[in-house]
């Protein structure tokens, strides 16, 4: 684990495309600015934890209790009528560029 120090108004940069920025320090609480690409997924601990439990039992649950529980924890909120009837079929795609179901 790498341990930096930073005062408010200092950024840390990953990879050249994240960058973090200390706002503030206040009372022993820091607030952090991130700006990153659309397409990365920023997200605190805990609710990644809970994704991740979701996932886990995606693969195990049936459609409607797991939708419950994604709208539950406010990360899914298509109207119930755009439920599929059927499982999603989950499409992979090879390194050669071409989808396999």
């Amino acid at each position: 684990m790498l341990v930096l120090s930073r005062k408010a108004g200092e950024e840390i940069a990953i990879d050249g495309v994240v960058t973090i920025r200390v706002l503030s320090i206040e009372r022993g609480v820091v607030r952090l600015g991130i700006e990153a690409p659309r397409g990365i997924a920023i997200y605190r601990r805990e609710l990644y934890r809970r994704i991740e439990q979701l996932n886990q039992q995606a693969t195990t649950s049936q459609m409607q209790p797991l939708v419950a529980a994604l709208r539950a924890a406010r990360l899914y909120t298509a109207p119930p009528a755009e439920l599929p009837a059927a499982p999603l079929e989950i499409c992979r795609t090879h390194h050669d560029g071409q989808a396999q179901r």
